[in-house]
């Protein structure tokens, strides 16, 4: 009996090597860069996106190897930044929100000056928020909490829309590019900012190229 149980024991560790090794749906700690390239390709594939990028976001502990290399050249032609994806994720959902509120023609809101949820969460798990603001230079603003899942923090992002005499001439125009970008704090008035929606001193005004 005790020398079954010896003979046993190598096929169980073994065992138990592979169970540690193998990805069970958690994250794994292969520090392979081409394990987890190949990995986050499934995710992606899959539609699992965010999960996906997870996985991407650890290759830049290895910047000098091929996987980075295809990562990053394959992220940036879907508009992602292997540097900041959640970030970048996360701008290219409050560009696609504020088209569709240009297609659907709500510049303005029938309460005025308002802030709303989004039903559509950003790269952290929060609702986007939209803010109108009655003002002469901005409709809108499209917000998200950042990394920190709260408002009026330094890491809010927050995306204008402008108000000007051809957009009101072509009401409906969709949003092709970068208005303004606020990616340091929000306003730092945040969701009671200022009636004019005016940028502090503190905020960056950026094109959508170098965010790319």
């Amino acid at each position: 009996m005790k020398t079954q149980i010896r003979q046993s024991l190598p096929l169980v560790m073994v065992f138990l090597t592979l169970m540690l090794m193998c990805d069970c749906g958690g994250e794994d700690n292969t520090q392979n860069p081409d394990v987890i390239y190949q990995k986050a390709e499934q995710l992606y594939k899959q539609g699992k996106v965010l999960e996906a990028l997870r996985r991407y976001e650890r290759l830049n502990d290895f910047k000098e190897t091929k996987s980075f290399e295809k990562a990053r050249l394959k992220l940036l032609k879907d508009g992602l930044s292997i540097g900041s994806l959640f970030k970048s994720w996360s701008l290219k959902q409050m560009f696609v929100i504020k088209n569709k509120i240009i297609d659907q023609d709500k510049l303005t809101h029938r309460d005025g000056k308002i802030t709303i949820p989004y039903p559509r969460n950003d790269a952290w798990g929060k609702s986007f928020m939209i803010r109108y603001l009655q003002s002469p230079r901005f409709y809108f603003c499209i917000m998200s909490a950042g990394p920190d899942k709260k408002y009026d923090t330094d890491d809010d992002l927050c995306l204008y829309h402008k108000c000007d005499t051809d957009r009101q001439k072509l009401s409906g125009k969709r949003a092709l590019a970068l208005d303004t970008l606020a990616d340091e704090p929000l306003l730092k008035r945040g969701l009671n900012g200022s009636a004019d929606g005016s940028r502090s001193r503190s905020e960056a005004v950026v094109e959508l190229e170098d965010l790319l």
